[in-house]
Order: structure tokens, then sequence, then C-alpha cells
């Protein structure tokens, strides 16, 4: 819906006088797509360019779920290259849609690492690729989210993380929520994606924000 305000029209917060309609106004609000031709315009074209068909926008929804399965691949095999004894887990085994939700599981320089100390470098890792909209700029951007108590049982985590974590031992008794990266995959060339030549080399773009990622994480792991 839209918000409108405009002098010709009546509104409660103006009084009202020969300059206004003398009668109620109802139409404050009015449905995204009725006034604006150029969105309604876009839609049409873009339907009609890309037909809504397996051949059209099918396709491409097709190839960022592809995108999405081969990220996910990328990731298992590149962070514990990276990061020795920390291995990337998935919320969902086998994702169904082109997003995916992910957390790092394993030992730091030979430490275990907790629910608690992963939520910790998770945050951190996510606050420093936020894009904060000033002079910082990143390659890559992610988001996060959580499972958390109150939304779901404490048994519930429990049973999530013990499956994240690949060991039966662990639970989420010492933290309320669970931190997973978000990734959503919307190009539908990722499979075929390179990065810009640096010093005459290019690498996959899937490979350079796992690397990214692992960078972020030997960061925050930091003291």
């Amino acid at each position: 819906m839209i918000h409108c305000e405009a002098p010709y029209l009546n509104s409660s917060g103006q009084q009202k006088s020969e300059d206004y309609w003398e009668t109620d106004y109802p139409g404050h609000y009015t449905i995204e797509g009725s006034r604006p031709g150029a969105t309604s315009a876009a839609v049409w074209l873009a339907q009609r360019t890309i037909p809504l068909n397996r051949e059209g926008h099918g396709l491409l929804v097709a190839k960022t779920l592809a995108g999405t399965a081969y990220l996910k691949s990328v990731l298992e095999t590149q962070i514990p290259q990276h990061l020795p004894g920390i291995t990337c887990r998935f919320l969902v085994e086998e994702p169904d849609l082109n997003l995916l939700c992910y957390t790092f599981v394993g030992s730091w320089q030979g430490q275990a690492l907790s629910l608690p100390q992963m939520n910790q470098v998770l945050s951190k890792v996510y606050k420093r690729l936020l894009s904060r909209g000033d002079s910082q700029t990143h390659d890559f951007v992610v988001s996060m989210t959580r499972l958390q108590v109150g939304v779901y049982t404490q048994d519930q985590l429990d049973r999530y993380w013990q499956r994240l974590s690949a060991d039966s031992s662990q639970t989420t008794s010492k933290d309320n929520h669970i931190s997973l990266l978000r990734t959503v995959v919307m190009d539908p060339f990722l499979t075929e994606a390179m990065t810009r030549p640096t010093k005459g080399l290019a690498e996959p773009l899937a490979e350079s924000f796992a690397r990214t990622l692992a960078e972020q994480f030997k960061r925050c792991m930091l003291p």
C-alpha cells in the first residue's frame, strides 16, 4: 500500500476551508501499481521478455537453485581447507530453496568451540561484512538469523545443535539461541561466475566468498 497526502485531498490533520473538499476522504491509502505506471509496465515488460514458463523465469529460478547447491558444496570443501579443524554445517542438508543457513563447528587451534563461542564469532563476522551505507565497501555481504527459545523449545534447539555439531553430547543448555549466517543466491550464473583478475589470476566467485568468510573468521578469533 502507498500512503498519499496532498493539498487537494481532505486530510484529518488539515483545517477544512474552501480549498478542500468538505467530505470525508477515505483514500489516504492506495494499492501499489494502481498509479505509478512505470512499476506495472516493468512487470509487463519483464514477463513479455522472459515468460513465466520453464524456458523463461522458471529457468532462472532453476539456475539459482543449482547455484545454491554449488555454493553449498564449495563451502563444505573450502572452509576446512582454509580453517583446519572447522567445518561448515547447514541447517538443511538438501536445500530446496535458493537460501542457505549455516554455521561453523569444530575446534580452533586444538580447542573445541562451544555454541556460545560460535554464536559470538558469527555475530562478529556478520558485523564485519554488514553493509553500513558509508564509505566502507566489502566484496561480499551476509545476513544473519537466529533460532531462539520462545520461537522454538529448548529441546528443539538441542536437537538442531546436536545435528549441526554432529556430536550427540553437544547441547544448547549454555545458550538460548543458535546463530546462523544466511546467503540467498539470486545470481543464475553463479556456477560460472569468476572474480576480476588480480595479478593476472581469477578465481570462481563462490570460492572467493568461502575464502572471505574464512579470513573474517580468523580475524574474529584473534584475541
